[in-house]
């Protein structure tokens, strides 16, 4: 990799609440019992490397252009407070592929956590209503499958948000929010052989469309999909329970990182090429400062 890479020594795990979900979104589904056992210097290392390695093949497949292969892997570490001990001393360096990049969707939750945190606060009684729905797509389906199930999805999320936000004369009803629709290879085991599997033993593509909104206090007005799971009204979180909520909502693709390469370059080649925006804020919070840039 050369000389070029930039080395990072761990000071601290940032202890704020956003930070602590950005980390536990990302760090958790890729490495799990070094997370649980709460040796962050390995963790910040093991997501550098994962990371690192998985640029080079985005290049090789045509992902990441080549001219931007060094900004990619050497972006800054999020939700940690590092010193360069190598390398180009500065503290905003980002990528901005935020649709792989662990340090970046890092920066897109912390982002979201604070925008909802706040927004919940400001309306009377707020509380949190999650929607969910999780599709299964053999590999088999191709890139044109994968296409039409990501536009299917997205548009079932919009329906959703539309199903839900509020209107002049619709007391009860979400007031704005945040969603996302995410690609998820099967993660591959240290044995080659993939941890995710479908029905039938094949491995599998996993699109999650996921919709946090903000709704006031009384008799909420909730909009229902079907084929997704019962929507669930959570009453006025207190801030761990609303950290570990969003970061399990918002929980990043690991197989991006730590699934078959083949497969993760041609999912990301599709959202890429999608003429859709598959993540954004909704009502109040559109326009938030949510790392969406």
């Amino acid at each position: 990799m050369g000389d070029k890479l930039r080395k990072f020594e761990l000071i601290e795990p940032v202890m704020a609440p956003d930070a602590r979900a950005a980390r536990m979104a990302v760090a958790t589904p890729l490495f799990p019992k070094e997370v649980f056992a709460g040796d962050w210097d390995v963790v910040l290392q093991a997501i550098l490397t994962a990371w690192r390695a998985r640029v080079w093949v985005l290049v090789s497949k045509g992902y990441i252009p080549v001219k931007y292969r060094w900004v990619a892997a050497n972006c800054t570490p999020a939700t940690f407070l590092t010193r360069v001990v190598s390398g180009v001393q500065r503290d905003d360096w980002f990528c901005h592929y935020r649709d792989v990049c662990p340090w970046c969707y890092m920066r897109w939750v912390s982002g979201a956590h604070r925008s909802i945190g706040e927004l919940t606060g400001r309306t009377e009684g707020g509380r949190l209503l999650r929607m969910m729905r999780t599709v299964n797509l053999s590999y088999g389906a191709g890139t044109a499958g994968l296409t039409g199930a990501l536009d299917a999805l997205q548009r079932e999320a919009r329906m959703a948000l539309r199903a839900n936000l509020a209107g002049p004369t619709l007391p009860g009803a979400a007031v704005g929010g945040v969603w996302a629709v995410m690609v998820d290879p099967a993660v591959v085991r240290k044995d080659g052989k993939a941890a995710t599997k479908g029905t039938k033993g094949t491995p599998f593509w996993r699109l999650r469309a996921r919709v946090m909104l903000v709704v006031p206090g009384g008799d909420p007005v909730v909009g229902t999909l079907r084929n997704w799971d019962p929507p669930q009204v959570l009453g006025a979180p207190g801030s761990e329970e609303f950290t570990e909520v969003l970061a399990g909502h918002f929980r990043y693709p690991a197989g991006l990182v730590r699934g078959n390469p083949a497969r993760a370059a041609e999912c990301l080649q599709v959202r890429k090429e999608y003429p859709g925006y598959l993540a954004g804020t909704v009502g109040r919070l559109r326009g938030a400062a949510t790392g969406e840039g």
